[in-house]
């Protein structure tokens, strides 16, 4: 999944957008106004709430601040296991992702490795027969192990996404672990 922010605000480039409360979109930054995201599949109505984050919220991370701009609901292929990201995002296009997934909270950003394990490599993880995982990858200089793979739908959205994303998309997530260090790597169908 691309997760570069699009479409800024015509008068000031921000790429927060918000509701109002007469339910238009408008730039988090200035208020102007704005037209909804071209993407398809947002719902009409907000899905049911797990947690008390809602689309327009602001939290202050490190000293900047980010909006609650939407939410991503995913459900794992072949279970009935569930999880929810937030987009938190700065006006200037910085992202924060903030997971809900089974009563834990989770906050990561965007990571760029020099070095990473290739498409074909994440697409070949799989548990053993009791369902653990063993692999070991290398992500620049460390070792990861690989905690959790699986392939993931989404489900529903809310609010404005910065970029294309719907419900029915599908892709591969491998989630790893060196010593503190959580990865996670999303990998597009083979």
């Amino acid at each position: 999944m691309n997760r570069q922010p699009t479409h800024p605000c015509p008068h000031c480039q921000s790429y927060a957008r918000v509701k109002t409360p007469d339910g238009e979109i408008a730039c988090a930054r200035c208020s102007t106004i704005l037209t909804s995201l071209p993407y398809a599949g947002r719902a009409k109505k907000a899905p049911r709430h797990r947690t008390p984050i809602r689309v327009g919220m602001k939290t202050m991370i490190g000293g900047r601040e980010f909006f609650a701009v939407g939410r991503i609901l995913y459900k794992s292929v072949g279970d009935v296991y569930t999880w929810e990201e937030w987009v938190l995002l700065h006006p200037d296009g910085e992202a924060r992702y903030l997971e809900y997934d089974e009563g834990k909270w989770t906050l990561t950003e965007a990571f760029h490795p020099d070095t990473a394990p290739s498409r074909e490599e994440l697409n070949n993880i799989r548990p053993d027969s009791e369902g653990d995982f063993h692999q070991t990858v290398k992500v620049n200089n460390l070792n990861a192990k690989v905690a959790d793979a699986g392939d993931c739908e989404v489900t529903a959205v809310e609010g404005e996404i910065p970029w294309e994303v719907k419900p029915g998309d599908r892709f591969r997530y491998v989630d790893l672990e060196s010593g503190s260090a959580i990865l996670s790597a999303e990998v597009p169908p083979r």
